[in-house]
């Protein structure tokens, strides 16, 4: 299986959890508008103050826990929505491509060039990047030769092959 049809799959199961999570959290919402609307009517005809009081505290224990149900499913696809990355390179070139595990080392993300910058040849690219949270091993093809970005952390991969590194939170 081709690294783009994997992370297809774990998107389509990601949708699917996400409409089961909604799905049972809409049951949940017109469950709980039935309670409030049983407290209501509780406060606003009941006779016995207790009985109102307690009806008026079900309705928020059900509401603390519909506030709790509904973080966990955000917390638990939080790691899944991309961050938008500013990318960067500086240099004299005329094309700059990031390339790296982000996409199996494929297609990359060309970045765009600015005007020429300082002394008639230095230019910026510049992209944003929609990467998920994560660690990422990057290079930058520069006119067609494999680059490092100087400023950037770097580390060996299993075979000896030194990289940029990218952490997005």
């Amino acid at each position: 299986m081709s690294f783009l049809q994997g992370r297809l799959d774990e998107c389509s199961e990601d949708i699917e959890l996400a409409h089961m999570y909604m799905s049972k959290i809409s049951v949940e919402f017109g469950t709980t508008g039935r309670l409030a609307e049983a407290a209501a009517a509780a406060v606003r005809f009941g006779v016995d103050k207790d009985e109102s009081i307690a009806k008026v505290m079900a309705l928020c224990d059900r509401l603390a826990q519909l506030e709790r149900a509904t973080q966990d499913v955000v917390t638990m696809y939080q790691c899944r929505v991309p961050v938008r990355v500013p990318i960067i390179w500086v240099g004299i070139a005329s094309e700059v491509i990031l390339v790296g595990d982000f996409d199996g080392w494929t297609k990359g993300k060309e970045l765009s060039a600015s005007e020429i910058d300082y002394d008639n040849s230095i230019r910026t690219f510049e992209s944003i990047v929609p990467l998920l949270p994560g660690k990422y091993r990057v290079k930058f093809m520069v006119d067609g030769q494999w680059r490092l970005a100087p400023d950037w952390p770097m580390e060996q991969d299993e075979v000896g092959e030194t990289n940029n590194v990218l952490e997005v939170a």
